[in-house]
């Protein structure tokens, strides 16, 4: 086998390994995703921070609550 065929063999490795570790770390990343959400009450959610100024006009405002 020449340098191009041990190459092949280390990113293959490489790969796998890289592969193996996003598995490992995936039920640790999940559960602290899953502990740190918490429903909000209001609407609309405040946690929801609007990035770009232009798409306000899209942006529900809470509802009217109309007693009869």
């Amino acid at each position: 086998m020449g340098q191009h065929g041990k190459g092949q063999g280390r990113r293959e490795l490489l790969k796998a390994l890289a592969g193996v570790a996003a598995v490992a770390a995936m039920p640790r990343a999940m559960a602290q995703a899953a502990s740190a959400w918490q429903p909000s009450g209001r609407y609309p959610d405040p946690s929801v921070k609007v990035v770009d100024p232009s798409f306000n006009r899209y942006r529900l405002g809470p509802p009217v609550v109309i007693e009869s």
